[in-house]
């Protein structure tokens, strides 16, 4: 059986092929790129997450508490206090530093809120911001943050950190003060049987910094103590705790901190509103029980509306109204006679002269209230003698 032979278009396609293939790959080289997309996972929601376990490797049990500060570690170990401190109270700086004078190492970075420190006031450390004549020159291009030089016991250590404060010593008895004695990055003193570090900005031991310069050295460094002078500085197997989270604080505390001088003013606007009411109005009167009234009662209070409307004239039409339709009744005849018979007859009935009579039935209206009441006096006269 014969084969048949590929036409030659395709021959001509697949050699033109092979020719770009060799000379793509003749002259392009593959490079590997690393492209920096940011911290993921828990290493995003715990920037302390590499101090952690750099600690534990070196043989430093480690212990983050998320809660804030309700317990202190046993006597000896280590409180990294990087919380922001603005609930922190009075006896809580007490417990802090009595727990330090029994043997504990405390390291400490000012207070972020914008309140008083009283942790650093009680050990007389106190923060400026950074000046820019206070700040390390920067490499020109370099993306990384100023370096400093520390003279850790003797050894120095270079740490890269924007720090927005530095620390004064208040003390004037501390072992070191670097990177000087007026503005030092870095504070560290005996108290008692334990040891105080404050650290200016401890963002030099966070995910993105700890490995970088010398901070991992330095944390080791400073927890070591000044007692380790040679040798690699490996540390006892010394718990370590974290918190750089205060405590969650009381609803009311937080008003009364936040809102306190306004909710007293509130509260004092309400009391003399409250006051004032009462003096005005006087005691609530009880609800009057309800009863039936007369229909004599009712005419009374609709005539004394109509007069308070000044609708009298309403009211005089009304009675004379009334007071004829009833002589209509009983002597129909003499109504149907006229006005004029109509005076006579009641002027004969009441016993009194035509002219008043004329003048209660058909008269102007009065206007004094003496002469109002003489003329429903006259009507009721009239009504009477029907």
């Amino acid at each position: 059986m014969r084969v048949p032979r590929p036409p030659g278009c395709l021959v001509a396609g697949a050699a033109i092929l092979v020719v770009l293939s060799i000379g793509f790959f003749a002259t392009h080289e593959r490079v590997r790129e690393e492209i920096t997309t940011g911290l993921q996972g828990r290493a995003r929601r715990d920037p302390y997450l590499a101090l952690g376990r750099f600690l534990a490797e070196s043989g430093i049990p480690f212990d983050e508490k998320p809660g804030g500060l309700s317990s202190l570690p046993p006597d000896g170990h280590i409180l990294l206090l990087f919380s922001p401190r603005e609930s922190f109270p009075s006896a809580q700086v007490d417990r802090v530093l009595s727990w330090v004078e029994r043997g504990g190492q405390l390291v400490v970075s000012p207070s972020s809120g914008s309140e008083d420190d009283e942790l650093l006031t009680r050990i007389l450390i106190s923060k400026k911001p950074v000046q820019v004549s206070d700040a390390a020159p920067q490499a020109k291009g370099s993306a990384d943050p100023p370096s400093l030089v520390l003279d850790i016991w003797g050894e120095e250590m270079e740490v890269q950190s924007r720090a927005p404060s530095r620390l004064l010593d208040g003390r004037k008895d501390c072992d070191i003060a670097s990177p000087g004695p007026d503005a030092a990055f870095l504070l560290s003193f005996p108290l008692g049987s334990g040891r105080v570090t404050v650290v200016a900005n401890p963002g030099i031991f966070s995910n993105t910094s700890i490995g970088k310069a010398g901070h991992a050295r330095l944390l080791l460094r400073l927890l070591s103590g000044p007692q380790e002078d040679e040798g690699d500085g490996d540390l006892s197997p010394r718990s370590a705790w974290l918190v750089r989270r205060d405590e969650a604080p009381s609803f009311l505390s937080v008003l009364n901190r936040r809102a306190g001088p306004a909710l007293w003013s509130l509260a004092l606007l309400v009391a003399v509103v409250l006051l004032h009411s009462g003096r005005r109005y006087g005691p609530v009167r009880e609800t009057p029980r309800s009863s039936r009234r007369s229909l004599l009662e009712h005419i009374d209070a609709g005539g004394e509306y109509l007069y308070r409307r000044g609708l009298v004239a309403v009211l005089v039409k009304a009675t004379r109204e009334a007071l004829l339709r009833r002589l209509a009744v009983l002597e129909p005849a003499t109504v149907a006679a006229g006005p004029r018979d109509c005076v006579r007859r009641l002027s004969i009935l009441a016993g009194l002269s035509p002219a008043r009579v004329d003048r209660v039935l058909f008269g102007d209206i009065p206007e004094k209230p003496e002469e109002l009441a003489g003329l429903f006096r006259s009507l009721e006269s009239l009504r009477r003698c029907l």
